[in-house]
């Protein structure tokens, strides 16, 4: 069972609890991200995971970018012959 926080208290909002903490408003009211919620230990460490998750998805995603932009120079130089024309 995937666990979840409940928005109002009385089920009939229910959010993933992934989605507590990470930057977004999920819940009508505000609570997946409220002071109270993502002030204890465990949401400031969701918030601290959240970072490192959007950190390592745009690194990536940079690094692809500029190797696949430099591949064609790189496999030129690595293979190019003596004779250039």
């Amino acid at each position: 069972m995937e666990r979840e926080i409940d928005c109002y208290g009385n089920g009939s909002k229910c959010v993933s609890i992934d989605k507590q903490c990470d930057g977004v408003t999920d819940c009508p009211n505000g609570k997946d991200e409220s002071a109270d919620e993502c002030g204890t230990p465990e949401g400031i460490r969701r918030r601290i995971l959240f970072v490192k998750l959007i950190t390592k998805l745009f690194t990536d995603t940079v690094l692809n970018t500029l190797l696949s932009s430099l591949q064609h120079v790189i496999l030129k130089f690595l293979f190019a012959s003596e004779t250039f024309c």
